[in-house]
């Protein structure tokens, strides 16, 4: 998680954009927030809170996600979106290389984000050194884990080091959100300065001309148009 007067800062510049994307703020992993620890708080305008499920058992990241949700929503920590009162929407962060992150395998935890009320679920990496998204799980695996989000009414969103190459997989896998943060910096150095030119071009080859194969239909939804964006 990062500092809250950064996080402040942030949602103070977004304030003053013109039609501002939605806000989403990463709160780390539930394995650190111990039923102690402090919650901190959290700029205004905040439309989605995200937290990861690293170093811990399905029991146990559905116990430890109920209780942060409960704090959160006892301590009002984030303030109200102007003109809105609903609570921040939660995302459950996974890992495709969830034998590294020491989680359970990500589709294993759908039923508990659809249990918390959680919106929707990322699948990302752990390692920022090793394989990729798409090197960790098989396109096959990929089509199989989104039925199983779709059918429990939870949107997907992929990332993790993916890259242009990647593009035709996940146009055939078709989440409603794709992450990029490499892809999107200078020289596609992760930690680089961002690049506008990198992220238009991330973001006319998803919406290129493109025909897929005839979609496999779950639970009556047709395969919802990608979106770029920077977790």
């Amino acid at each position: 998680m990062a500092p809250v007067d950064v996080l402040s800062q942030i949602s103070a510049r977004l304030v003053a954009t013109p039609q501002a994307p939605p806000l989403s703020i990463a709160l780390g992993e539930l394995a650190e927030w111990l039923d102690d620890r402090p919650l901190p708080t959290l700029p205004p305008r905040i439309a989605f809170l995200k937290v990861g499920v690293a170093g811990l058992t399905r029991d146990e990241v559905a116990g430890r996600l109920a209780r942060l949700q409960e704090r959160f929503v006892q301590s009002q920590a984030v303030p109200p979106m102007a003109g809105r009162h609903e609570a921040p929407r939660w995302i459950l962060a996974t890992y495709a290389d969830f034998q590294a992150a020491h989680s359970p395998f990500p589709g294993d935890l759908w039923d508990i984000a659809h249990a918390r009320g959680c919106t929707g679920v990322l699948i990302d990496t752990w390692g920022k050194q090793g394989p990729g998204l798409t090197g960790c799980l098989t396109e096959d695996q990929l089509h199989t884990l989104r039925a199983g989000a779709h059918e429990r009414g939870l949107t997907l969103a992929l990332a993790g080091r993916l890259t242009l190459t990647d593009i035709p997989l996940l146009r055939r896998v078709g989440p409603e959100i794709v992450g990029i943060r490499s892809a999107a910096c200078v020289d596609g150095h992760r930690t680089g300065t961002l690049c506008a030119g990198a992220m238009e071009r991330f973001r006319t080859s998803l919406r290129a001309p493109f025909a897929p194969p005839e979609p496999v239909r779950t639970a009556g939804r047709e395969p919802l148009p990608l979106t770029a964006v920077i977790p």
